[in-house]
């Protein structure tokens, strides 16, 4: 059976409701703020969420709340395919990543997010640029062309430069 974590809802009335279906279906609502190697299914309505991102990122269904709702009118887990996706393989798994001080810096809030994403995904984090596949570098650090931020170009070594943003879209891609 299911276990279920839920992120992003606004509503906790709502995020109520459909964990009394998962329950009543004889799934488990796990209510941690933190992402655990049991769950297998994250329920987010059309939002990218820390959770969401290490679902994908760790093989683990990535659900819209439909899901419920429709499970709960048949009276059983419905075929998850059609309300939402789960990647076959991790995106991230083995690359070396080199997070640069003035990604840190600029981004302090998502910093902790980020280290812990690349934990998630089995990315090896590494100490230098001339090791990485990608360098994950805040948007200052990128040169310009014609006055516009080039990130995707190759870090020193030969990894590819990714802001955040992009680092984020990767992860959700695959």
């Amino acid at each position: 059976p299911p276990v279920v974590i839920f992120s992003g809802f606004r509503d906790e009335g709502e995020k109520q409701r459909l964990s009394r279906i998962v329950v009543a279906l004889g799934g488990q609502v796990l209510q941690s703020t933190a992402f655990s190697s049991s769950i297998t299914h994250v329920v987010a309505p059309n939002v990218r969420t820390l959770k969401t991102l290490a679902a994908a990122l760790s093989c683990r269904w990535v659900m819209e709340p439909q899901w419920l709702l429709d499970s709960s009118e048949r009276g059983c887990f419905v075929s998850e395919s059609r309300y939402g996706f789960r990647n076959d393989t991790c995106t991230i798994e083995g690359v070396r990543v080199f997070v640069s001080d003035m990604f840190l810096s600029e981004h302090e809030n998502e910093t902790r997010g980020a280290l812990a994403l690349l934990k998630i995904g089995r990315a090896e984090i590494v100490d230098t640029e001339e090791e990485a596949d990608i360098c994950l570098c805040a948007e200052s650090e990128a040169e310009e062309n014609d006055g516009v931020p080039i990130l995707t170009q190759m870090c020193s070594g030969a990894g590819t430069r990714m802001s955040w943003e992009q680092f984020i879209n990767h992860i959700s891609k695959a």
